[in-house]
């Protein structure tokens, strides 16, 4: 799959630049004759004689083509027409026709009411002789299959034989675990590469370089499907086999539910990385959206087994992973590529309000991993559990759903604080005060917020938000206290998290400003310096009251 999306990639970039050389010729040939007529306006012609014409007409051509190319693709990287044919999908393998997976089922379909006839047992003998051709490794499925071949073998030999085919089903089940194994490590290496191009940044800067490498992934669906599935069987084969008292699959337990849980989270990390990166690429690209064109849903499989076998798992570690990839899914933008889209259905989250089925079950895979985390993870785990809940309310914030926003920006700063991370619990109490006061008109619970953030650390969007309130709510009523509330708006100034704050911050500040020079002089008179009748009644209003104080 992954050559398949570097034949788009190439085929886009080699429309790019024939697109590119066309735009040029045609822009050249016109900024050449605009450039000539430049030569006749009077203005031009004086340029002319002091730099010589060909300078002159050199230069405004030169510009002009340069304008004319950046408006150019400019629209064109916006409006970029999509090929609708797509490189044909790749070829399966074909099924081995004397292989295990063959010869298992021929030898099923042998079987009588009275057990295993002769004919099957030869067949069965024949699955667990059979070696790959080819070199590697043979597929997974028909590993597996030997391994079920095998079984039958020794569900059917007598007691001089059952300990010599238990050995063989032993020493098959740990070749197939060796192979899980080697699928595990291609897991971590290509959630590695995810991992380093989310932390750079490379789905906004080069985007094709992101999409291939999604491509990777989607390549790797089949065996970590496949490895998923067998260890699943591996499992219950060994708690059958220690069921009926073979001792030599005892210690084979331990290595395969370490092996198998160890697959799933490299999993479940690697697609959260992917979808951090899915929802960063720049979707006007050409390149993204031949390949969105041609494999919409190129992710869609290998997420949704990750997510189905987490359901119901006790492992807290699995439990916690496919919470945090819930999400993200849950808080994706519209059209996210490679993902198709989420589900539509909303649920009653713990409090009881209704919000996206995906969200409430993210908050509850996301609460039950953190609490059944051995100690040595919970510190960690607290952390990413109170940017996800911030997130989940900014989301819901955006969809006007303000008493699900309100609560989760409340149990992000409660699941902070339980675990000592005091400067995340601000941020999150500072984000609360900002949802009271600016989206919700609630100035006198978003100053209590803003007081509670700045109780547990300094935080610059938790000082503005004091500040700003307190000037609003009229609480600024001695010289000290406004230039206390000027130097926070000071302080946090450059540090806020939007432009718009910046700016609003900066307003407030040079109010304040004004205040404090017109406290500082003592005079009526100065209070008539501001065009504001409000602003100006109350700084008389003060004055006179200071002169009778």
């Amino acid at each position: 799959m992954s050559a398949s999306i570097s034949e788009i990639v190439r085929d886009c970039a080699r429309e790019a630049v024939w697109r590119a050389r066309s735009i040029r010729d045609v822009v050249w040939h016109d900024c050449q004759a605009f450039a000539a007529a430049l030569t006749r306006i009077p203005q031009v012609q004086k340029l002319s004689v002091s730099y010589g014409p060909r300078k002159v007409a050199a230069f405004g051509a030169g510009t002009v083509a340069a304008v004319v190319l950046v408006v150019a693709f400019t629209l064109s990287s916006q409006n970029v027409e999509i090929n609708s044919s797509c490189p044909p999908p790749p070829r399966l393998p074909a099924l081995i026709s004397d292989g295990p997976v063959s010869l298992l089922e021929m030898a099923n379909m042998l079987n009588g009411p009275h057990g295993t006839s002769p004919n099957a047992e030869k067949l069965l003998n024949q699955c667990v002789g059979w070696t790959h051709q080819d070199r590697g490794l043979p597929p997974l499925e028909q590993m597996r299959a030997q391994i079920q071949c095998q079984q039958k073998l020794v569900e059917i030999s007598n007691s001089d034989e059952a300990t010599a085919a238990s050995m063989k089903l032993s020493h098959r089940t740990r070749s197939v675990l060796s192979a899980i194994t080697g699928i595990s490590r291609q897991c971590g290496a290509v959630h590695g590469k995810l991992t380093a191009l989310s932390r750079t940044g490379t789905a906004v800067r080069q985007p094709i370089e992101a999409v291939v490498a999604l491509g990777g992934l989607a390549s790797f669906e089949k065996s970590a499907v496949e490895a998923l599935a067998t260890v699943k069987f591996i499992d219950t084969l060994v708690d059958e086999s220690i069921q009926s008292g073979a001792s030599d699959m005892l210690d084979l337990k331990h290595d395969t539910e370490l092996l198998g849980s160890g697959l799933h989270m490299c999993l479940l990390k690697t697609l959260r990385e992917a979808r951090m990166i899915s929802h960063a690429l720049p979707l006007g690209n050409a390149a993204v959206r031949q390949v969105q064109h041609c494999k919409p849903d190129m992710l869609t499989g290998l997420e949704r087994t990750a997510l189905a076998e987490a359901e119901g798992n006790v492992n807290p570690d699995i439990t916690f992973y496919a919470g945090l990839l819930l999400s993200e899914l849950s808080t994706a933008p519209t059209g996210a590529p490679f993902f198709g889209a989420g589900s539509d259905a909303w649920h009653q989250d713990m409090t009881g309000i209704s919000v996206p089925a995906d969200m409430a079950k993210a908050e509850e895979m996301l609460m039950g991993g953190l609490e059944g985390s051995v100690d040595s993870e919970q510190a960690g785990r607290a952390k990413a559990c109170t940017i996800q809940l911030a997130a989940h309310a900014t989301h819901l914030a955006q969809l006007k759903l303000n008493a699900a926003a309100e609560w989760r920006y409340g149990a992000s700063a409660e699941v902070a604080k339980k675990y000592g991370h005091n400067r995340m619990a601000s941020s999150s109490l500072a984000q609360l005060s900002y949802f009271l006061g600016t989206l919700s008109g609630r100035q006198e619970q978003a100053l209590a917020a803003a007081n509670d953030a700045l109780r547990l650390a300094e935080d610059p969007l938790a000082s503005y938000m004091q500040a700003s309130l307190r000037l609003e709510l009229g609480e600024l009523r001695s010289d000290a206290q406004l230039r206390e509330a000027l130097q926070q708006l000071q302080a946090a100034k450059g540090k806020l998290p939007s432009e718009q704050l910046e700016e609003q911050c900066a307003a407030a500040a040079a109010k304040l400003d004004w205040w404090r020079e017109r406290s500082d002089s003592g005079s009526v008179t100065a209070c008539f310096a501001d065009p504001d009748v409000a602003t100006t009644l109350i700084c008389v209003l003060g004055r006179v009251a200071e002169m009778f104080a």
